[in-house]
């Protein structure tokens, strides 16, 4: 009797077990999914297509050139272009007699042999030639998009030299041979990447004084360019240039009578006298 009733028990259980376990694969087969556990990690789909990454704050940078545009520009892009960006400098060393040069540029153009002369910048701006040696950084000039190609020729349009002597508060006007600087160059632009211009005025080399004691401005400049740059960022006005290949890099002078030289300088022991509003070079 008691070995049935053992039996019996045994039955029981397994009836038991065999249930639950039918239970639950129904349960399962009628959620369609095992439901994902809680906690850090877990994410629904919905979840996910509600994500915003987040954005930089400040400037916006392009995601093909790292080009940080400077708000002010009002350059119009366009994928068949390549992107310019001007800037001066001034390797001014030491004119202790003197608080200011005012340098004032009317117009920049570049030329491409095949489509002439191209306006980059127009609009007078003046710059203090020793406020941007003491800064140490270049100051932004124009940024242009432009038809890719080689560009060859830079021509300057300079106004009016004006120079503050130091403790004097009346600038005076230095004389200029020539408003227009017209300068061999190489200039590359590709489609879609960034080149740049740097024009450095190296003041010391370009002043001189006549017999009379008035100013005469004889400008020396660099011109260094570079292909694909990697970025370029304006910040008050100041330009920061990174990566890019050296293109061209020359340094040019401006004679007596107005034409620009390769590696010219007048020297500074020349005297020099106006006479009829032109320069003279007195001989020794």
């Amino acid at each position: 009797m008691k070995k049935y009733y053992f039996f019996g028990i045994i039955g029981l259980i397994v009836l038991l077990l065999a249930g639950f376990f039918i239970f639950t694969a129904e349960e399962t087969s009628d959620n369609g999914a095992v439901p994902a556990p809680s906690g850090e990690g877990a994410k629904t789909s919905a979840d996910a297509g509600d994500q915003t990454a987040p954005q930089p704050s400040g400037s916006q940078t392009s995601p093909k050139s790292g080009l940080t545009k400077p708000s002010s520009s009002g350059a119009t892009s366009s994928k068949n272009q390549g992107r310019i960006i001007f800037a001066l400098k001034d390797e001014f060393v030491s004119l202790d007699q003197i608080d200011s040069i005012l340098f004032t540029i009317n117009e920049i153009q570049v030329q491409n042999p095949s489509k002439g002369w191209i306006t980059v910048m127009s609009g007078s701006k003046v710059f203090d030639l020793i406020k941007i040696y003491k800064s140490g950084s270049p100051e932004f000039l124009s940024e242009v998009n432009i038809d890719p190609g080689a560009y060859t020729q830079l021509r300057i349009s300079a106004g009016p030299i004006r120079i503050v002597r130091r403790g004097s508060s009346v600038s005076e006007e230095a004389k200029l041979p020539s408003g227009e600087l017209k300068i061999p160059a190489r200039i590359s632009v590709a489609k879609g990447e960034n080149s740049s211009v740097e024009i450095d005025i190296l003041s010391e080399k370009s002043i001189h004084t006549a017999t009379d004691g008035k100013y005469i401005f004889l400008p020396v400049l660099r011109v260094e360019t570079k292909s694909n740059v990697t970025s370029f960022q304006v910040r008050q006005n100041i330009v920061t240039i990174i990566g890019g290949a050296g293109m061209y890099d020359a340094t040019y002078g401006m004679d007596e009578n107005g034409i620009l030289k390769d590696g010219y300088r007048l020297s500074p022991a020349a005297k020099l006298e106006i006479v009829d509003d032109k320069i003279k070079i007195i001989p020794q």
